[in-house]
């Protein structure tokens, strides 16, 4: 494992190698270091499933705006899903540039009649 690691140092830009060592990471039960290199080769679909996987919802804790610009849907999903582990008010902090994100997002946590809506973004939602 070192030496694929080693080798992903001297040519950090090459994809395939990465996803390799990614796959690796993943199989030797490294998944916080997997999201990593997932997240550097921009693959969505691998960074979600590991999330909701191995629950590494502290590990994105604070990349809510990075999730979201990878996959828009999938991210809502996700983060409407895991309010115990990633706060309604940590999530609208970071959105809070976005307001038809942050609307989103509150709508989204709405429909699944989420009760993280009784804290104060009714002033945040414009009807």
């Amino acid at each position: 494992m070192l030496l694929a690691q080693a080798k992903v140092e001297a040519a950090p830009d090459d994809a395939v190698l990465l996803q390799v060592v990614a796959m690796l990471l993943v199989s030797n039960g490294q998944h916080e270091e997997a999201l990593e290199s997932y997240l550097r080769l921009q693959m969505p679909l691998q960074v979600f499933e590991l999330i909701s996987t191995y629950h590494l919802y502290k590990a994105v804790r604070d990349r809510v705006v990075q999730l979201v610009r990878f996959d828009e849907t999938r991210a809502l999903k996700l983060l409407v899903a895991c309010t115990d582990e990633i706060s309604v008010a940590h999530v609208v902090a970071q959105l809070d540039d976005d307001r038809p994100l942050v609307h989103r997002y509150l709508d989204a946590l709405f429909d699944i009649g989420q009760d993280g809506m009784d804290v104060p973004y009714q002033n945040r939602v414009e009807v």
